[in-house]
């Protein structure tokens, strides 16, 4: 069961990469950390990687995020953590990232809202002050990175909090 999800999400975010002219060799490079995740037994990052290799990729090309993939990771949270999810982290995140979203000098798009709401539902409401002080620091660095190597102002901010999911997941 575990592969026919990790290998549905795989075609979901294939695809996804593939519309949005991702560089698809890259992915399939990174893809192969998945086993790794696989072989340490975190079926979760397993399961979701795809998806969340997918948003990388997708964020830092188009500085924006697929609604799909951010949909796709909602779906499989929902029926993951049914009878484990804790809605004040829902709401925890919501409002923190809706409220950092209308802040004028925030680099937050909605895309990055959403998927931050998407996976908050695999974290406990212990864990948010971390998930938000780490993606804010992971984002600090990556914006400084990309600016110096861009000179743009915007950057992706979907990588940094897939990062963050990811650190506190291991």
């Amino acid at each position: 069961m575990l592969i026919i999800l990790f290998l549905l999400m795989l075609l979901i975010s294939y695809k996804e990469c593939k519309k949005e002219d991702c560089n698809i060799c890259l992915f399939f490079i990174f893809l192969l950390l998945s086993i790794l995740f696989y072989i340490s037994g975190n079926h979760l990052i397993f399961v979701l990687f795809p998806l969340l290799l997918s948003q990388c990729l997708i964020d830092f090309k188009k500085l924006e995020l697929s609604n799909i993939n951010s949909l796709c990771i909602f779906i499989f949270g929902v029926f993951y953590m049914w009878n484990n999810f804790d809605v004040k982290a829902i709401i925890a995140i919501s409002i923190f990232y809706i409220i950092l979203y209308v802040m004028p000098f925030s680099n937050l798009g909605f895309g990055d809202v959403k998927l931050a709401i998407a996976l908050s539902i695999f974290l406990k409401l212990s864990q948010i002050p971390s998930f938000i002080f780490y993606t804010l620091l992971i984002s600090l660095i990556i914006g400084i990175i990309y600016k110096i190597k861009t000179k743009e102002s915007i950057f992706p901010m979907g990588p940094a909090i897939i990062i963050t999911f990811i650190l506190l997941n291991i």
